[in-house]
């Protein structure tokens, strides 16, 4: 947990820092790994350097982006301080039958979770205390900065992959942020950077490109952008292997990370990723037929909620995958995809697949 610092930082006074000394602990009570608070601003030089990166449009084109989070006096004026929380998952162990198709933050359910999920429940639960206290909460469309934010609360630090890292958690941590109207006692901005000098192990270890050097990152070509349907472009889908949802490829290979994986090793088991691994199938989820697919709700759904709701495009990187395998065992489930699912995506990622197995 991060220490306030002296009341006259937060503006706060005595009741700031009490305040402070309160929000820390229910955290902390809830489950969240470290709280830290910051000052509620804007980071327009956070919002430039993704427009200057030139490949944010996407972002840019979203009212509710992080870009336009990046001005919370424009959507949350009253704000004043912002409450910052980690909760940290790489811990965890992850099934064989999983690794490589799904990525951790998604296998744990924490990131932009369910609202009756456990973490959602945290989520809410920090926020009702926030409103018990008096404030008022910010619960609106727009996505604040959290990175910078919780950067500037001392609760983490930058990595060269873009991600954001913890002392116990390494870069496997879900951050978020209650943007609150109080004075409260702010904490010490951490060091924005932390990598080992010259060390680009993410940057050669991303498949696709999408790291060209550290600190950089082209949205286009990371191995998400294409599973959530936004890019067929042969050069990212070609190398994305067996990933359908999410890729763990930078931070596994972060030396910052070691520790945190080696621990998961032998960490505790998640009793639902237990149940799902032995179920989980690329050529099931090829054939799902849609979203009452018993397959897609008992096995897929629970961890590839976050952006995918089309079952099209999930059908469709499961064929990417196969394609990828280079299997020819799997011709049978990708001509069954091609008669199921004529005219979709799903149908023309099952015939490249086809034609990468020479089967075409």
């Amino acid at each position: 947990m991060a220490a306030p610092t002296d009341q006259a930082r937060g503006n706060g006074g005595g009741a700031g820092a009490e305040l402070s000394r309160r929000i820390k602990m229910r955290g902390l009570d809830l489950g969240f790994g470290q709280v830290g608070i910051a000052p509620c601003r804007d980071y327009p030089e956070h919002a430039a350097e993704a427009r200057a990166r030139g490949t944010y449009d996407l972002f840019e084109a979203n009212p509710h982006s992080f870009i336009a989070g990046c001005f919370p006096s424009r959507y949350f004026p009253q704000g004043t301080s912002a409450v910052c929380a980690t909760l940290g998952f790489g811990h965890q162990a992850v099934p064989d039958q999983l690794r490589g198709h799904i990525g951790r933050v998604y296998l744990s359910r924490s990131y932009t979770p369910r609202p009756d999920s456990i973490a959602g429940r945290r989520v809410t639960a920090m926020a009702d205390f926030l409103r018990e206290l008096g404030m008022q909460v910010y619960d609106g469309p727009v996505e604040p900065p959290a990175r910078p934010l919780a950067q500037d609360a001392g609760i983490v630090r930058w990595g060269a992959n873009n991600f954001c890292f913890t002392e116990d958690d390494g870069s496997f941590c879900v951050i978020y942020v209650w943007l609150v109207d109080a004075a409260l006692a702010y904490d010490t901005p951490a060091e924005p950077f932390s990598c080992p000098p010259g060390c680009q192990r993410c940057v050669d270890a991303c498949p696709t490109g999408a790291l060209s050097a550290p600190r950089t990152l082209d949205p286009t070509r990371c191995a998400l952008y294409a599973n959530i349907g936004r890019t067929d472009d042969p050069a990212v889908t070609d190398a994305l292997g067996g990933i359908v949802h999410g890729c763990d490829l930078c931070q596994e290979a972060c030396p910052r990370n070691h520790a945190v994986l080696r621990e998961a090793q032998e960490g505790p088991r998640d009793p639902l990723l237990d149940a799902l691994a032995p179920a989980f199938d690329l050529e099931r989820m090829l054939l799902m037929t849609g979203a009452d697919d018993p397959y897609y709700r008992d096995v897929i759904h629970p961890v590839m909620y976050n952006y995918v709701r089309d079952v099209d495009i999930l059908r469709r990187n499961a064929a990417i995958a196969l394609g990828n395998a280079g299997d020819a065992a799997c011709e049978p489930a990708l001509r069954e995809a091609l008669r199921r699912f004529p005219g979709s995506r799903t149908a023309d990622a099952a015939r490249d697949a086809l034609r990468k197995l020479g089967r075409a």
